[in-house]
């Protein structure tokens, strides 16, 4: 993903989610200026259709939702996936998958011991079919980030084999 990028993104996140869940374009630039080996965009036919935010992060409580890095905590364990987003056109084409594997294999090659994400908007199917399973310890201070991503908002993760890929 290039910064050139950021106003295909806006429009995917517009048609993706409700307003609610909408980050701000600062937010998520902070993200990929902090981490732009791991995020990615997709189009087709020259139109924006996909993204995929992720960065490095510790085995702590995940970032809050809409609220720019200014750093990423040390030290890192894992990949958090922050948000993946298809636009209505691009759905059931597989690419939500392949992005996902995509960067799955790019945290293995990292190192990472472990991969993170919220799952929002009923996603928990699509995220468990990739391996993600939910956190079992939910701390008060857990369930409250929970709340500000909505009711049925989990927070994921998954142990990653170094030696698998799925790309």
């Amino acid at each position: 993903m290039q910064p050139d990028d950021m106003r295909g993104v806006m429009a995917i996140q517009q048609s993706a989610y409700p307003a609610e869940l909408i980050e701000s374009r600062e937010t998520l630039q902070a993200k990929l200026q902090l981490s732009p080996a791991s995020c990615w965009f997709a189009e087709q036919a020259g139109k924006p259709v996909a993204y995929l935010f992720a960065h490095p992060w510790p085995d702590t409580l995940p970032p809050a939702l809409n609220r720019p890095l200014t750093e990423i905590p040390q030290p890192c364990t894992a990949l958090f996936i922050h948000d993946l987003a298809l636009h209505p056109i691009a759905r059931r084409q597989g690419l939500g998958q392949a992005m996902v594997n995509h960067a799955l294999d790019w945290a293995r090659h990292q190192q990472f011991k472990k991969a993170k994400l919220i799952a929002v908007e009923r996603a928990h199917a699509f995220w468990a079919s990739h391996g993600f399973s939910p956190r079992e310890d939910k701390n008060p201070a857990l369930r409250k980030k929970l709340a500000a991503y909505g009711a049925g908002a989990d927070y994921l993760e998954m142990l990653l084999d170094p030696k698998e890929s799925r790309t």
